[in-house]
Order: structure tokens, then C-alpha cells, then sequence
């Protein structure tokens, strides 16, 4: 087709038709399922919730387990120094519920040592100290070890010495 018949085709074209052809088309709007928008709000969401749960544990490096077991601060055993002497919790015990009569009250914890931002090796000095939060936990005497009641339950420490892990 040559230049001049094309020309003369679209100069015979109605202009109403072409004005009304755009308008139809501009009218037509692309619309997405619903499910496209509430799947994006829930992944939102999700986010939301994960990101409340874990980014509190991660700035604080507080590690998540039972509730049971005495808190550790950062990887030092749970430890007390009672009259001198250090001791430290067995981990792998099954906490007693109650006491028996070979136990003698001792006191209580009156205080924390914390590593954190390496103040300090995380190792209790003090008479009554720990290094994880038992602060006002009752303290017994147990043979050569000791029991400690956290959250009604007795926990038992034994002595610790430099060479044992």
C-alpha cells in the first residue's frame, strides 16, 4: 500500500468512532483478585508478629527455653559463691519439689553479677551472689553441695573447682 491510499483511508475514518474506541478503552480498568491484596496484608502481618517475637530475644541475647530452669548469663554455667565457695548448677538434674531432712537453711541470694558488655567475667565473688536472676532465692545445704528453691522448685548445686567443666 502506498503512502497516499493510506492517507486517504484514515482521512475517511469517523472521528466520533476513534473518540469513542479510546474512551471505551481508557473506561476498561485492570482489576486484581481479592485474594492478592489480603494475601499481602496477612504476609505483612506475619512479619509483624515474627519480627515482635524475635528481634526483642536477639537485642537482649536472651535465650529462649523452659521456664523452669534458672536464665544463664551468656555461656557461664548458673553459679553462686556461698561462704566462699563457688558452686554450680547441675544441669542435667531433675528439680526437686520438695526438701528433705539432710537440708540446713543457709540464706538467701542477696545479689547478681552480669558479663554483659564485659564488665565483668560473670563469675560470682560475693557471699550470697549469682550470676543469673535468683536474687531473694532461699539457699540449703545439702551434704557437700547446696539446694537452691527457684520458683518452688529446689535446684541442685554442686562445688564447683577450676579444672571441672
Amino acid at each position: 500500500m502506498k503512502k497516499e491510499e493510506l492517507f486517504n483511508i484514515i482521512g475517511e475514518v469517523d472521528e466520533q468512532k476513534v473518540a469513542a474506541a479510546g474512551i471505551a478503552m481508557n473506561t476498561k480498568k485492570k482489576s486484581r483478585p481479592v485474594w492478592v491484596k489480603w494475601g499481602a496484608m496477612a504476609a505483612c502481618l506475619c512479619l509483624v508478629v515474627v519480627g515482635a517475637l524475635v528481634v526483642p530475644s536477639l537485642i537482649n541475647n536472651t535465650p529462649v527455653g523452659d521456664i523452669d530452669t534458672p536464665p544463664v548469663v551468656a555461656d557461664i554455667a548458673p553459679m553462686v559463691c556461698i561462704n566462699g565457695e563457688l558452686y554450680r548448677d547441675v544441669s542435667t538434674q531433675i528439680s526437686y519439689t520438695e526438701l528433705n531432712e539432710e537440708t540446713a537453711y543457709l540464706g538467701k541470694i542477696e545479689s547478681e553479677i552480669s558479663n554483659r558488655y564485659g564488665v565483668s567475667d560473670g563469675i560470682p565473688k560475693e557471699n550470697f551472689q549469682a550470676n543469673h536472676s535468683i536474687v531473694g532465692s532461699e539457699v540449703y545445704r545439702y551434704g557437700d553441695d547446696i539446694v537452691i528453691e527457684i520458683n518452688g522448685k529446689y535446684w541442685l548445686y554442686e562445688k564447683f573447682s577450676e579444672g571441672a567443666n
